[in-house]
């Protein structure tokens, strides 16, 4: 079973799917601690329909929002382009899909102190409800320093999604043919 694990997840196909159930997980761990955070909001109003109601809710969200962020990224691996099958390839690949996600993280964890705030979650009002605000940067890196714990597990993070990642690996020579039949394996 493990080895056949590990050559789902060297095909070209294996891989993005085993990428994107990594961005779900990673997604799911950022709203489990931005329910932590934000906790003593919920606690008197929280019971397991209205959990998993939020749960569902949030999965159907983190679905569209998956989709946004990792939708170049899907394409520039799925894109049949034989030439692409070389190291550097997928190196930039895998910088891309780090990089995005890792913004799509910061924003989440983010969320959970401007919740604290506004007791809404964040949207696009976000910039014209700062943008008179001549000090923006001393209260971001306050709130840097006051969420401490944000940043170390938004670090840790980041080095899952890095370690965690999927780089496919072509088992052929590839040529035009072994590429599209590749891409079905």
């Amino acid at each position: 079973a493990v080895m056949k694990f590990k050559i789902f997840s060297q095909s070209i196909i294996g891989s993005v799917i085993c990428n994107i159930i990594l961005a779900y997980i990673m997604f799911m761990l950022a709203r489990l601690i931005f329910f932590f955070v934000n906790y003593s909001m919920f606690a008197p109003y929280i019971n397991w329909d209205l959990f998993t109601s939020m749960t569902w809710g949030s999965f159907k969200f983190d679905t569209t929002a998956i989709i946004y962020i990792n939708a170049i990224y899907i394409l520039l691996v799925l894109f049949p382009f034989h030439g692409k099958e070389k190291p550097k390839y997928y190196a930039i690949t895998k910088l891309f899909y780090v990089i995005s996600n890792a913004l799509a993280l910061m924003a989440n964890l983010g969320d959970s102190v401007y919740f604290q705030y506004t007791g809404r979650r964040t949207t696009a009002t976000v910039f014209s409800e700062f943008s008179n605000e001549g000090n923006i940067f001393s209260i971001i890196m306050r709130e840097f320093v006051n969420h401490w714990y944000l940043v170390l597990i938004f670090i840790i993070l980041v080095i899952g999604i890095w370690i965690m990642y999927r780089t496919p690996k072509p088992r052929y020579r590839v040529t035009l043919f072994t590429y599209y039949a590749t891409l079905i394996l």
